[in-house]
């Protein structure tokens, strides 16, 4: 069964349910980038995009989307996911100094 076939399958309260739980995941994720931003911890930042990739995992094996999780994606915050990895160097070298 593919993520469209599983999403036409659900009833209504369980539509709510996996957008409630996107909304959590990008309220979380939100939080840990707010964190990062204060504190400039690496670790903040790197649970923040974590957090993006498991709610894009839920979202595409369920179909389900959430409005707020299109706009963290739209968002300057969702940049970051795009470009992880010269983020990730670029972690590496603050630590390493």
């Amino acid at each position: 069964m593919d993520s469209n076939e599983f999403y036409k399958s659900l009833t209504e309260e369980q539509l709510e349910y996996l957008e409630e739980m996107l909304n959590t995941f990008v309220e979380v994720a939100h939080e840990f980038f707010d964190e990062w931003v204060d504190y400039d911890e690496e670790c903040d930042l790197l649970n923040f995009v974590s957090t993006v990739y498991d709610a894009q995992l839920i979202s595409r094996m369920t179909g389900v989307i959430s409005d707020s999780f299109i706009d963290l994606l739209k968002s300057d915050r969702g940049r970051f996911i795009k470009d992880r990895d010269s983020f990730i160097s670029l972690m590496e070298e603050r630590i390493n100094g």
